[in-house]
């Protein structure tokens, strides 16, 4: 997914677009997510919040 780059990437990401792209189940992809987050990859989009929380890559 990071591999793909920005310019190739559209919209933000959210849990059930990871769970689509990568065919994991939601726990994992929440503790993916997560460890993305904490690894810097991408960050949580101000503003969006519970169910809603949406994600971009960071370069």
């Amino acid at each position: 997914m990071l591999d793909m780059g920005n310019e190739n990437f559209e919209g933000e990401l959210n849990t059930k677009k990871y769970i689509s792209l990568t065919k994991v189940s939601k726990a994992t992809a929440v503790r993916d997510i997560t460890a993305l987050v904490e690894f810097g990859c991408i960050k949580k989009i101000d503003g969006t919040a519970g169910r809603n929380i949406r994600y971009e890559i960071k370069f």
